[in-house]
């Protein structure tokens, strides 16, 4: 299975060198019909559903192979950006008609005053009409759903390899084969030699980081292996974080280099930024068909309910830009982020699995003698070679009849670990999901700091019931406790009281915070030892 194929939005026969040097990289224009002229007229009139319903047929003529989609029930259009990567656009008003009048001659008849004949003449589609078009129900608009856009094959729900470039309905993926790309032939049925060649292909270029462990390098290639997998996964995939001791120590390079294969580096990395501002990126990348959203260079503690929302929710909800028009986007992407010593809420370390990174040495970006010496110009030239690896990996899972991960499985990620802990426990990669509970135990301060504060409690009143000026002597002298910007004792009392009250009825270091019996119109906690505390 070779393929050598620059970035066609169209079949193509890939043996006609003619053609390949004739088309380039061109996109698709609109155009009347499947190619020829003898498309019918649409004649402007008042009747707005007959011109809209001519319209809506003429684009489902020229759509023929396809070029528009939709997404969220908006029409987008296949286009390319500076770097002739295909990539899909939003039909505005303006761009949609900009289509409507390409796929069909739009005329006006008028009736000669002198001669009493009926004359056509040249006109354009009216704008109500195409403003008529654009409010279409999204079950009646002609166009087919498309998830993202991707330029190596991958793999449908069923097992299949999409090879083939266009779109494909059974992921509703469109390939656009990257440029230059050749991927060679991997066998059809891999036996156990083959899968043990992928595996050294697949973990050669991650021979010169310093992992803490196994499970940092299963989770690397799981990520690696995510791209061309996700349409085997019915449900959510976690968020990925790259963490390290210092700077200089490879954590984006490592994501870069995992996420090189299957994406091409089609992706912009961004700053840890507003809720307002995430939430903005995330819509635009699932309508613009991109698979990764990048959290590079993490410095602040992540506690964001936009990422938590997105991680685990099967669809997105928003309001598009500038249309102001509310969309339902199925949630496809994937969420990667690095930093060094990231702080995670405990909200978002539920959703995390983390590659840790650890040089061991104080200035690891002066390190010297590397195996791979240039790492981002050695994946681009084996692009290839790592798809082909990695395509057979998950062929040798599929045809062993998809065996599920047998070890403990991800909370709310349940999907995502029957598959990609299948692929890897099926390769032979060990150590997947084994740094968890160190990962819990680490990134969340809030955990963290709230059990030091109950143990604290404890140990100070036992089982007695207390009000919040009882505890907040103790709250003043943990200095991770975030009590507020105010700076008078009662402003930071009132945070300490709203805390207590969002962790009430919750188990922390094995004391069941309880709401008691008010006193003098003041609530009164008390503590309630569980199996897991210290009676």
């Amino acid at each position: 299975m070779t393929t050598d194929l620059r970035v066609f939005p169209f079949p193509i026969d890939a043996d006609d060198a003619e053609a390949v040097e004739k088309v380039g990289r061109s996109l698709p224009e609109p155009r009347r019909g499947n190619g020829g002229d003898d498309v019918d007229a649409i004649y402007t009139s008042p009747d707005l559903p007959t011109a809209s319903d001519a319209g809506w047929r003429a684009i489902e003529r020229a759509n023929r192979p396809e070029w528009l989609f939709q997404k969220g029930g908006i029409p987008v259009r296949l286009g390319s950006d500076d770097e002739a990567r295909t990539r899909l656009e939003t039909l505005n008003l303006d761009k949609f008609r900009y289509v409507v009048a390409r796929v069909a001659p739009w005329k006006t008849k008028t009736k000669n005053k002198k001669t009493g004949e009926i004359q056509e003449t040249a006109a354009k589609p009216p704008k109500d009409v195409i403003a008529d078009m654009l409010a279409y129900p999204s079950d009646r608009m002609p166009l087919p759903i498309v998830s993202r856009i991707t330029d190596v094959p991958t793999v449908a729900f069923d097992g299949m390899i999409c090879d083939r470039p266009g779109y494909n309905p059974a992921n509703k993926t469109y390939y656009a084969p990257a440029a230059g790309l050749v991927i060679p032939e991997f066998p059809e049925y891999p036996i156990e030699e083959d899968i043990r060649r992928a595996v050294q292909t697949i973990v050669e270029p991650f021979a010169d980081f310093s992992f803490k462990g196994d499970a940092d390098l299963a989770h690397l290639v799981s990520l690696a292996i995510l791209p061309f997998a996700r349409d085997l996964i019915c449900g959510p995939t976690p968020f990925h974080l790259a963490d390290a001791p210092i700077h200089g120590s490879g954590k984006t390079l490592s994501f870069q280099t995992a996420l090189y294969p299957g994406t091409g580096g089609n992706y912009g990395p961004m700053a840890q930024t507003t809720e307002e501002e995430l939430r903005k990126k995330i819509t635009t990348e699932i309508l613009a068909g991109r698979p990764i959203v990048f959290l590079d260079n993490i410095s602040r503690e992540i506690d964001s309910s936009n990422l938590s929302m997105a991680i685990t929710s099967p669809y997105w909800f928003d309001r598009v830009l500038g249309k102001q028009v509310d969309v339902t986007l199925p949630m496809r992407l994937i969420f990667v982020g690095t930093g060094n010593n990231v702080i995670l809420s405990g909200e978002i370390a539920r959703r995390t699995v983390r590659v840790r990174i650890d040089p061991n040495t104080d200035e690891p970006w002066r390190r010297e003698g590397f195996r791979i010496p240039n790492l981002r110009g050695w994946v681009h030239e084996h692009r290839g070679e790592l798809v082909a690896a990695i395509l057979t990996l998950i062929r040798a899972w599929v045809l062993d009849g998809k065996p599920a991960w047998p070890g403990r499985a991800l909370g709310s990620f349940e999907e995502w670990s029957r598959v990609l802990g299948g692929i890897l426990e099926r390769a032979g990669i060990g150590g997947f999901l084994e740094n968890l509970d160190e990962l819990y135990e680490q990134a969340d301060l809030e955990g963290a700091t709230w059990k030091t504060f109950v143990t604290a409690w404890w140990e100070a009143h036992k089982t007695a019931a207390v009000g919040t000026a009882d505890l907040f002597p103790i709250a003043e002298k943990i200095d991770t406790l975030d009590l507020g910007k105010g700076t008078t004792d009662k402003s930071q009392r009132t945070v300490l009281g709203k805390k207590l009250w969002a962790k009430k009825n919750r188990v922390v270091a094995g004391y069941k915070i309880t709401l008691g019996t008010k006193a003098h119109r003041l609530n009164q906690w008390h503590l309630i030892p569980t199996s897991g505390g210290v009676r």
